[in-house]
């Protein structure tokens, strides 16, 4: 079904896309040489990318105080945590072209781009946060069912993966569209280092327990190191999101409000919905 959704979506991207496509049987070099100089990096971040998200999984079923068992405990909570890279993946794939056309007007543009994006998520992926902190268990038992039950306090653990995530793949997606995929690339392989570090660390000591705070405090200590670069290049300050994320509920309360006030016509409610979008990016 992957395969089939891959493909129909592959067909609808050309259809927007093949008014822009400009064939030649000349090769041009100069072009392959700065494209592979580019893609040699995003590549790398990649990979890193999906052993990123894996290496915990992997030590876990490796490991003293591990094992098969653990294994499915643990991936009981992080199925319902990878719930959180939707959002986060449909904003990365809107702000990289956003982010590649403001960089002319300066970093000011870039800036102003990350804080919006990033407190848009978080408007998304804070409330869904807070429902599953207080409803974990309920969540585990419709999910996996009642063999489970343990894996409810692993979820509340790494649930806040989501608090650190946006900030994150945004990170990466503004580098890569300035002109930065190696610096990208170098972030994400440290965060692949660290998480396999402490999760070797800690899973002996503390079993599946220590795979999720591993995991966290990683996620944690990388942020850091994230947000001191973006602050030193782009002056980007990582409070900024939440007083977006406020903006963000005022901008959807307006806009419900407008639209129960009386009925209005679909065109005009839908260029009022794209203004709002458009103030985002």
């Amino acid at each position: 079904m992957q395969v089939v959704a891959a493909l129909v979506s592959a067909g609808v991207a050309w259809l927007f896309a093949r008014k822009y496509a400009r064939f030649s049987r000349k090769i041009d070099w100069e072009w392959v040489k700065k494209l592979f100089a580019y893609g040699k990096f995003v590549f790398g971040t990649n990979i890193s990318t999906q052993l990123y998200k894996t290496v915990d999984k992997l030590l876990l079923g490796m490991m003293p105080g591990g094992g098969m068992a653990a294994v499915a405990i643990y991936d009981a909570a992080i199925r319902i945590t990878n719930l959180t890279d939707v959002p986060t993946a449909s904003m990365a794939s809107m702000v990289f072209p956003q982010s590649s056309r403001r960089v002319q007007e300066g970093n000011g543009a870039v800036k102003q781009l990350y804080e919006k994006a990033v407190g848009a998520i978080l408007a998304f992926m804070v409330p869904c946060i807070i429902l599953v902190l207080l409803l974990a268990d309920w969540l585990i038992f419709l999910t996996a069912g009642k063999a489970y039950a343990e894996a409810a306090n692993l979820l509340r653990i790494t649930i806040l993966f989501g608090l650190f995530l946006p900030y994150a793949v945004q990170f990466g997606t503004v580098l890569d569209s300035i002109g930065k995929p190696k610096v990208n690339f170098i972030y994400t392989l440290f965060s692949l280092l660290l998480t396999a570090l402490l999760n070797w660390l800690l899973i002996p000591q503390m079993g599946v327990k220590g795979a999720a705070i591993g995991t966290l405090a990683a996620y944690a200590v990388t942020f850091l190191f994230m947000q001191a670069y973006l602050h030193k290049t782009l002056k980007i300050n990582p409070l900024k999101p939440f007083f977006h994320m406020v903006d963000f509920y005022g901008k959807i309360l307006n806009f419900t409000k407008q639209q129960m006030q009386g009925p209005k016509e679909p065109v005009a409610s839908i260029e009022l919905l794209e203004q709002e979008v458009e103030n985002i990016g």
